[in-house]
């Protein structure tokens, strides 16, 4: 009698999908900086020179306006992205609901839409046991077989 093994499916799509969503947020984090960095550098400029002469170039903004254009135009992409982000999470978010193990669900919700490590995710799913922190190693490896599980169930009903 011949053993049929169930191959496993290539999770990378799926993988890929969910690390989407915390490399967007990174990516808002940084504009949100730069934002920051342009509103104290507009805050920082000298004063209107309303004396008549030229003191910039000849395109006819002084460099106040142009640092607000670029302010109104990173505040444009901002906005953008977080409406982006907004729909990617209620995506992923109906995406991990299909799964039917609430312990896999909370595990990728944790680690992909939460953005937590690996070892506060083994926390927020085993801190409650009582040998939690004598058998610490062993609770992340069953962190890991059940994100592995996780994904292959996923990767079975995402599209490549």
């Amino acid at each position: 009698m011949q053993e049929t093994q169930t191959r496993p499916r290539d999770t990378t799509p799926i993988k890929t999908k969910l690390r989407s969503y915390g490399n967007l947020q990174r990516k808002i984090e940084h504009q949100i900086t730069r934002l920051e960095n342009l509103m104290d550098t507009i805050d920082s400029l000298p004063a209107t020179n309303y004396s008549g002469m030229p003191s910039g170039p000849h395109d006819g903004t002084s460099k106040a306006e142009r640092y607000v254009e670029k302010k109104d135009e990173l505040e444009r992409k901002i906005r953008k992205m977080v409406k982006e982000e907004k729909q990617l999470k209620e995506e992923l978010e109906e995406l991990i609901a299909l799964l039917s193990d609430p312990d896999e669900q909370a595990i990728l919700l944790i680690r992909y839409i939460d953005c937590f490590e690996w070892e506060d995710v083994s926390f927020s799913l085993y801190g409650a046991e009582s040998d939690y922190a004598d058998n610490e190693e062993r609770y992340m490896k069953r962190t890991f077989r059940l994100h592995g599980a996780a994904l292959q169930r996923l990767a079975a009903v995402f599209p490549a």
